[in-house]
C-alpha cells in the first residue's frame, strides 16, 4: 500500500485523467471504478477529488479564464482571446488543470479531453462521440459536462461493515440484518446465508441499530427470494413429512384429501416463481467479471438456487403422487361403507324374518319349504361378506403402503417422527367383527349349556360352528400381529421423540388386545371341549341301548320258538333250566337297559323319525319279557 504521493511517482495515479494505471496489466481505468475494485481506498480518492475541485472548470469560468460561448482562453493581463492551444504554447494556461465531469469517462480533465480528441483547441468545442459539436456553454447546459466536482456525490463514501464493527458502531451478536423485501434475520445468519459479506457497503439505522445493504443488489435479492422460498419449502416438507396414516373414518379422510389437495395446489402455484428464480440466477451468473465477494456469493447463489429447484421438484411429484394415492384409498373405503351398509340393511331384514318364521302358524310344509329359501339366501350372502373383508383387507394394505412412504419420505429429509393418529386403527375391523356377528346370528344356531346333548345333531352343528370360530379368531392373531408391530414402531418413534411418558399407555393398549385374544381362546376351547364330550356320551348311550336291544330280540325269539311243556321229567328239567338261563340274562341286563333308556330319552328326541315311540315299544316288550 503506498500513499498519493508515491503513487504519482510510481506511475499508478495519473492526475490529469484522475485515472488509475494497473502496474501488472497496464490498463487504466477511472478513479472511480479503482475504487470500486479495491485498487484504491476510498479516502484516498476522496482526497484527490477535493483537490480537482478547487481546479474546476466552474471555477475557471467564473474567474474569466475562459470564454464558455467560444471556448477560447482570455489573456490574463490584456483581456484578449486566444485559441486554447496558442495559450497553452505560450504558457498562459494550462487546459491540463482545469476539471470536470464527462458524461463517459467521468472525473478529468480539459486538457485529457483536447489530448482524447474530445476537446477541439481551435474551435473551442466539445466533440460528442456522434461527432457532433457544441460549444462549452451548449455542452454545460445539455450535461454533456458537469463543471463542478462533488466528491461525496461522485464516489461512494459509504462505510463497509469491517469498519462499523471496528468503529463499535456494530454488534455482530445483537444486530438485525434487513435484507430486501423486508427479509429480516440475525448479521451472523445473514453473513451465513451470503447475503452480505464484511467488506460490503452498508447503512445503519440511527435508532434501531439495523443494518442496511447501501445499495440494492440483484444478486443479494436473488439469495432472499431463495431464502424466502426455501423456508416456505421446509415447512411444506414438515407438514408432509407429519402427514397421518389414512383414516379410516369416511369424513375424516375426506378431510386428509383436501389438506393433500391443498398442499399440492400450494406448491404447484409455487412452481413458476421458482423456476424464474433459477433464470435470474443464470442471468446474473453471466453478467461477467465481478469483485471476489460477489463472486462468493454468485456461487452460494448458485448452490441455493440448484437445491432450491431438487427439493422443490421432489415435493412437487411427492405431493401429487399423494393426492393420487389418497383419492385411490378413499374409493376403496367408499366402496367398503356401501357394501357394509347394504349388508347390514340385509341382515336388520333378515333378522325379522326369522322372527316371523318363528312365530308364523302355517303348515309344516310350508314352512319348511320358506326355511329353505331363506337358507339358500343367507348362504348367498356368504359371497357378500367376503368381498366386503377383501375391500377392508386392499384398504390396510394401501394405508400401510402409505404410511410407509410417508416414512421414507421423512427420513429422507431427516425430520424427527411425530405421533400418529392410533385411534383412528382398527375402526374397520370393528365393523366386520359387529356385521359378522350379526351374521351369525343369523346364519349359526346360538350354542348355550343347557341345550348340549339333549339334540345330537344340533349338538354336531354347534361342534362345526364353534370350530368355525375358533379358526377365524386365529385368522384374527394375523391383525394381532400387525397391531403389534403398529404398538413397536409407535413406542421406537415416540422413543426418538423423546415422549416416553407415552410409552406405558402404548404398551398397555397391546397387552389388553393379546389377553383379550388369550382369553376367547380358552372359552372357544372350552366350549369345543364340552361338545365334543356331549357327543362321546351320546355315542356311548347309543352303544349300551344296541346291546340292551339285542338281548331283547334274542329272547323274543326265544320266546317265541318255545314248545309245549314237556311231561317227560328229563326234558321238562331241560326247559326249566333254559328258562332260568333266560331270566338271569334278561336280569343282568335290567339296569343297563333302564340306564340306556334314561340317557337315550334325555339326549335324542327325534319328532320326525319316531324313535322315541320305537324304543318305548322295545321297553314294553322288555317288561313282559321279564313278567314272563
Amino acid at each position: 500500500m503506498v500513499n498519493v504521493q508515491e503513487g504519482v511517482i510510481l506511475g499508478l495515479l495519473d492526475m490529469p485523467s484522475v485515472s488509475y494505471c494497473d502496474a501488472e496489466t497496464g490498463k487504466v481505468v477511472p478513479l472511480q471504478a479503482a475504487v470500486k475494485k479495491d485498487n484504491v481506498e476510498a479516502q484516498a480518492a476522496l482526497a484527490i477529488l477535493h483537490a480537482c475541485s478547487k481546479l474546476s472548470l466552474q471555477d475557471a469560468l467564473q474567474a474569466g479564464k475562459l470564454d464558455p460561448r467560444t471556448g477560447q482562453a482570455l489573456h490574463p493581463e490584456t483581456g484578449q482571446p486566444l485559441d486554447v492551444a496558442t495559450a497553452r504554447r505560450q504558457g498562459l494556461w494550462n487546459p491540463h488543470l482545469v476539471f470536470c465531469v464527462d458524461e463517459t469517462s467521468g472525473v478529468t480533465s480539459l486538457g485529457t479531453l483536447m489530448d482524447q480528441g474530445r476537446f477541439d483547441p481551435l474551435l473551442g468545442k466539445i466533440r460528442r462521440p456522434s461527432g457532433e459539436l457544441l460549444s462549452l456553454e451548449e455542452a454545460i447546459a445539455r450535461g454533456v459536462l458537469t463543471p463542478v466536482i462533488q466528491p461525496e456525490q461522485l464516489l461512494d463514501t459509504t462505510p463497509s461493515l469491517t469498519e462499523l464493527i471496528d468503529l463499535g458502531k456494530v454488534n455482530p451478536s445483537s444486530t438485525t440484518f434487513v435484507g430486501p423485501n423486508d427479509y429480516r434475520m440475525s448479521l451472523p445468519d445473514a453473513l451465513a446465508n451470503g447475503f452480505l459479506t464484511l467488506s460490503s457497503k452498508v447503512k445503519q439505522d440511527p435508532d434501531t441499530g439495523d443494518i442496511y445493504l447501501a445499495q440494492d443488489d440483484d444478486v443479494v435479492r436473488a439469495l432472499v427470494d431463495v431464502k424466502e422460498n426455501t423456508d416456505w419449502l421446509a415447512d411444506v416438507e414438515r407438514a408432509m413429512a407429519r402427514q397421518a396414516r389414512p383414516s379410516q373414518r369416511l369424513q375424516r379422510l375426506k378431510e386428509q384429501i383436501d389438506e393433500t389437495q391443498g398442499v399440492r395446489r400450494e406448491v404447484s402455484q409455487k412452481e413458476g416463481e421458482v423456476a424464474s428464480i433459477q433464470q435470474a440466477e443464470e442471468l446474473i451468473a453471466a453478467g461477467g467479471q465481478h469483485k471476489s465477494d460477489t463472486s462468493q456469493q454468485l456461487q452460494k447463489l448458485k448452490y441455493n438456487a440448484a437445491d432450491l429447484k431438487l427439493r422443490f421438484g421432489n415435493a412437487l411429484n411427492e405431493a401429487e403422487s399423494r393426492e393420487n394415492k389418497m383419492v385411490r384409498i378413499n374409493e376403496g373405503l367408499e366402496e367398503f361403507y356401501f357394501r357394509l351398509d347394504e349388508t347390514d340393511q340385509w341382515l336388520d331384514s333378515a333378522i325379522e324374518h326369522t322372527q316371523d318364521l318363528q312365530a308364523s302358524h302355517s303348515s309344516l310344509e310350508e314352512q319348511l319349504v320358506v326355511f329353505k329359501d331363506f337358507v339358500e339366501e343367507v348362504k348367498t350372502k356368504e359371497e357378500d361378506m367376503t368381498k366386503l373383508t377383501k375391500t377392508a383387507d386392499e384398504f390396510k394394505e394401501q394405508s400401510q403402503e402409505f404410511e410407509r412412504d410417508v416414512e421414507a419420505y421423512r427420513t429422507r429429509l431427516q425430520i424427527l417422527p411425530t405421533i400418529r393418529e392410533e385411534a383412528e386403527i382398527g375402526i374397520l375391523d370393528e365393523e366386520l367383527e359387529s356385521i359378522e356377528a350379526k351374521y351369525k346370528d343369523v346364519s349359526l344356531a346360538k350354542v348355550t349349556s343347557h341345550e348340549l346333548g339333549k339334540i345330537p345333531g344340533k349338538d354336531k352343528q354347534d361342534l362345526e360352528a364353534v370350530r368355525t370360530i375358533k379358526s377365524e379368531l386365529i385368522g384374527h392373531e394375523r391383525r394381532l400381529k400387525e397391531l403389534t408391530t403398529a404398538g413397536e414402531r409407535l413406542m421406537e418413534g415416540l422413543k426418538e421423540a423423546g415422549l416416553t411418558w407415552l410409552l406405558d399407555d402404548v404398551h398397555s393398549v397391546m397387552e389388553d388386545r393379546a389377553e383379550q385374544h388369550s382369553a376367547l381362546l380358552q372359552q372357544i376351547g372350552a366350549r369345543e371341549e364340552q361338545l365334543d364330550l356331549s357327543l362321546s356320551h351320546q355315542h356311548n348311550a347309543a352303544t349300551r341301548l344296541d346291546a340292551v336291544l339285542d338281548m331283547v330280540q334274542r329272547a323274543e325269539h326265544q320266546l317265541k320258538s318255545v314248545g309245549a311243556i314237556s311231561l317227560d321229567k328229563e326234558r321238562l328239567a331241560d326247559q326249566l333250566q333254559e328258562q332260568r338261563l333266560m331270566n338271569a340274562d334278561i336280569s343282568s341286563n335290567k339296569a343297563a337297559g333302564a340306564t340306556s333308556w334314561r340317557d337315550r330319552r334325555s339326549i335324542w328326541r327325534d319328532p320326525q323319525t319316531g324313535a322315541s315311540q320305537r324304543e318305548a315299544g322295545r321297553r314294553a316288550t322288555l317288561r313282559g319279557v321279564q313278567d314272563t
